[in-house]
């Protein structure tokens, strides 16, 4: 690496979750073992967008900005005149503070080739020469008070009724009903499943399955796409004709996902739902049902009781497939919330990624340019309080 043994963007927080108006601070690292001369060291902060849309025939990118901001932590200003300043051999660290702007900011997220990302980068700016940077990328999380949403606490029930197999091969009639006791959840909370898929045909059944899909719309210059990702899934397996598969109160349990709605960004939108297939054996279509599932950070003060739910820390460092990143969480909100401590954060279900960027023809990257990162989102451990 030469001159530079090491650079690096640390945050104060350990967790690096942050939501709109905090100030996100912490330190640029620089070690040098021999003289270095450059203008200045400059750090930013910015959150942006990138969406990518291809319908076949052509692509498209498009990109959105949520805010920008560059400080000069050492060295001259941009356009400043004089001599370049020369850093000695030795270890430097440099303190930075930004407060992120009240709204406007959308949550973090990533698939495929979409993502809303959010970083700290620093540039040592060198005369005649390609200048180095180092980044660090962090969560922001916006929020969303399910007792807000009006619907937040309204159940849904649906049923439907097909035919399995066609015209003279007929095979009988599948039914298929399936209800939910409401609308709004957190992340930790499970989705409590009743229903019966009853199969009045001559056919067995393959499986019927529920999920929760995670809808995602994009659009790129006036190309639109939409991506549909399951989140979590339970299925029963083949059953005979004249059986009857039967939900009885099935949890169905949310892991760490971002929260329905992007506000602020016009490339993204971002819901759920909860999908229903029965799907009989041979040549047939699925019999189907959906329900809107709004997923929130800050619990419905109506959905808990001290008496049916309570909150404990984490027995382990695992919950499924979601590792515990971190405590601390979003202020609850005002009213009558049974006493509800802070949820934890927990690294996203998909794990983490190395984040693809257009490289800057001008900066040469230093020490972290391929660290992984993985969008960290609320998760509440509930679990019921022990019978007396």
């Amino acid at each position: 690496m030469g001159r530079i043994t090491r650079f690096e963007v640390v945050f104060s927080k350990e967790d690096a979750v942050f939501q709109a108006g905090d100030d996100v601070d912490g330190f640029v690292y620089l070690d040098l073992n021999e003289e270095f001369k450059c203008r200045a060291v400059r750090v930013r902060c910015i959150g942006e967008c990138h969406t990518y849309v291809d319908d076949g025939s052509s692509s498209d990118e498009e990109e959105e900005n949520y805010f920008e901001e560059t400080i000069t932590v050492f060295g001259k200003i941009k356009g400043q005149q004089g001599e370049d300043p020369v850093l000695q051999p030795g270890n430097y660290e440099y303190p930075f503070k930004f407060q992120l702007p009240m709204r406007g900011l959308p949550s973090s997220f990533k698939y495929k080739k979409q993502y809303i990302r959010y970083k700290v980068e620093s540039f040592i700016d060198i005369p005649r020469r390609l200048d180095r940077y180092a980044k660090k990328y962090f969560t922001l999380i916006q929020q969303t008070d399910l007792n807000d949403e009006r619907k937040a606490m309204k159940s849904q029930r649906k049923q439907a009724q097909k035919t399995v197999g066609m015209l003279c091969c007929a095979a009988g009639y599948l039914d298929l009903w399936m209800q939910i006791p409401k609308t709004g959840y957190v992340p930790g909370e499970s989705i409590i499943l009743k229903g019966e898929a009853n199969n009045h045909t001559t056919r067995a059944m393959s499986s019927t399955k529920v999920y929760l899909s995670q809808n995602i719309k994009v659009r790129a210059k006036g190309k639109k796409e939409t991506y549909h990702r399951n989140v979590v899934e339970i299925k029963k397996l083949k059953y005979a004709p004249g059986e009857t598969c039967v939900w009885d109160n099935q949890p169905l349990l949310i892991p760490a996902v971002a929260p329905t709605y992007l506000t602020g960004c016009s490339l993204i939108d971002l819901y759920y739902s909860l999908e229903v297939e029965a799907s009989p054996s041979g040549p047939s279509f699925d019999l189907c049902l959906d329900f809107d599932v709004i997923i929130g950070t800050i619990p419905h003060r109506d959905a808990f009781a001290m008496e049916s739910a309570h909150m404990l820390p984490p027995a382990g460092p695992n919950v499924g497939k979601i590792g515990l990143e971190g405590q601390g969480g979003p202020p609850l909100s005002d009213g009558p919330i049974p006493l509800l401590p802070p949820p934890s954060y927990y690294a996203y279900m998909l794990g983490e990624v190395e984040p693809k960027e257009k490289k800057d023809k001008g900066a040469k990257a230093e020490g972290n340019e391929t660290e992984k990162f993985a969008p960290k989102y609320v998760y509440y451990n509930f679990q019921p309080i022990p019978a007396t």
